[in-house]
């Protein structure tokens, strides 16, 4: 029992699980208040706002759209109770190795968009070829003065991942080893995952080399076999070509689980350069279509009264054949073109104006993908695109007016998280974002709308979100400008209704 007089109060409450708490540890009802609880609880505390009173629900003035949402979660507010912060893209959010990256790789060095890895027997959405690496004339001098300072003489077995990049990369390393050692016998050469116990008797140091590595699954597999193989712990060493994890925070925690074993001396580790690509959200956006494709296929109803069934099916027909023509791209402008990039990108500091035109649309997304990873791990908050407990952010609606090339729209929108471009928390953004939006699909035949198709599909698979008012507006005001001039856009707006 409370010694000193008090007075509680809870400012919101769910459950009123706390109250009761309190009451149970003899504090009294009398002297406990919960602002706002979603019912009256007599037995426990005074509740100042009941949202189940129908009274009171019905004296509240009818609301505008211009409130903030509010969202009771336990015990706490959720961060909608805040605008959401908005965050612009720019300078500030260029990753440290973008450029050394794209020197090396832009223009021939990057797969198309989704290219099948047969070595690797995956379609990763973006990866770089072996040949830029080992034909890169910085990473070889790089990989000379790396191997001469940090290489362990005990060294007499070299270890490359399966990956159909890593091999040269380790020859490489017998061959330093050798012209070192005077041309003395050669460091043994096994590739895993074909080696054994038996393979690692002689060993006396141990070097794993892979060409790239995203999140380190491989090297952490190979890291833990060797644990079970070595019969003590010898020098090891990880060399790692170019990094492409999700996040910086996951490269170091791969590093620190490689580093660590049971003496009190790390293992070694090397790296060339590292980009973090983000979240394995940049995959997802072409399987969101295609469900979106095949959810299609079984409609046989127009959601507008405006457009009949028989249209409503041609709409479709022409988007479901668009998404399925566009498995490694990005969906094209309303007049069937590729979308492209033009001279003066930002982040590519004018290093490759002249060879515009041979820019791919996997260099454009992975230097997108990038960026927008940058700005989720930015040190200054105020440029930081990371939610916090109490204020989600977004991506602000500014960026798509600075990054006006139809093909750096479309790479926002498939590397953004969902989170990033919802704008229905708030009533001013969301309003913003629809009259763009409407800007965009009625003028989808001219250079500032060839991303309809990339928004709309955006839309339609719920990944950039308006307040629902906003979306049924902008749909009805947008097919009945647009109609039959493209089907396949005015098809993907139609699903925006049916989901």
């Amino acid at each position: 029992m409370p010694t000193e007089e008090y007075l509680v109060v809870i400012s919101a409450s769910t459950s009123g699980g706390m109250a009761e708490d309190l009451v149970k540890r003899d504090f009294s009802k009398e002297k406990i208040i919960t602002l706002i609880d979603v019912d009256q609880r007599d037995k426990y505390s005074h509740v100042f706002i009941n949202l189940s009173s129908t009274g009171l629900l019905e004296s509240l003035s009818s609301v505008d759209g211009n409130e903030t949402d509010i969202e009771l979660v336990g015990e706490h507010f959720s961060y909608k109770a805040k605008p959401p912060k908005q965050v612009t893209i720019g300078l500030p959010h260029k990753p440290k190795y973008l450029l050394d990256i794209l020197k090396a790789f832009c223009i021939t060095g990057i797969n198309e968009i989704n290219q099948r890895v047969e070595s690797i027997g995956k379609n990763p959405v973006l990866s770089l070829k072996p040949t830029n690496l080992h034909s890169s004339q910085k990473f070889n001098s790089w990989f000379e003065e790396e191997l001469s300072w940090s290489l362990s003489s005990s060294i007499n077995t070299v270890i490359y991942s399966d990956d159909g990049a890593s091999e040269i990369l380790a020859r490489k390393v017998i061959k330093f080893i050798t012209d070192k050692n005077n041309n003395k016998q050669a460091p043994a050469l096994l590739k895993w995952p074909e080696f054994g116990k038996d393979d690692l008797n002689d060993a006396t140091g141990i070097i794993v080399v892979t060409a790239f590595a995203g999140d380190g699954g491989k090297l952490r597999q190979i890291s833990r076999d060797l644990r079970e193989y070595e019969n003590n712990t010898i020098p090891r060493h990880f060399l790692v070509g170019v990094g492409l994890p999700q996040s910086m925070e996951s490269w170091k925690k791969l590093e620190q689980f490689l580093v660590r074993n049971a003496t009190l001396r790390p293992y070694s580790f090397s790296v060339w350069k590292v980009l973090p690509l983000g979240p394995d959200n940049i995959k997802k956006s072409w399987d969101a279509l295609n469900e979106l494709a095949s959810k299609a296929d079984n409609l046989i109803k127009s959601p507008l009264e405006t457009i009949t069934d028989a249209e409503a099916a041609l709409c479709y027909e022409a988007m479901t054949e668009c998404i399925a023509n566009t498995s490694d791209s990005l969906l094209p402008n309303s007049n069937g073109v590729p979308l492209k990039l033009t001279e003066g990108f930002v982040f590519f500091e004018d290093k490759f104006d002249d060879k515009i035109a041979s820019i791919t649309q996997s260099a454009t997304l992975l230097t997108i993908a990038s960026v927008l990873q940058a700005a989720r791990e930015h040190a200054d908050p105020e440029k930081c695109l990371k939610p916090t407990n109490y204020q989600s952010v977004i991506i602000s609606p500014e960026n798509f007016l600075r990054f006006n090339d139809d093909i750096l729209q479309a790479c926002i929108l498939r590397a953004s998280l969902p989170s990033e471009l919802d704008y229905s928390s708030d009533h001013h953004l969301s309003e913003l974002m629809k009259e763009f939006l409407y800007k965009v699909f009625t003028r989808h035949g001219h250079p500032f709308g060839f991303a309809a198709l990339e928004f709309a599909a955006a839309l339609a698979v719920g990944k950039l979100k308006l307040k629902r008012a906003h979306t049924k507006e902008l749909v009805e005001k947008a097919v009945e400008k647009v109609s039959s001039q493209n089907r396949a856009l005015t098809g993907l707006l139609l699903m925006v209704l049916n989901n």
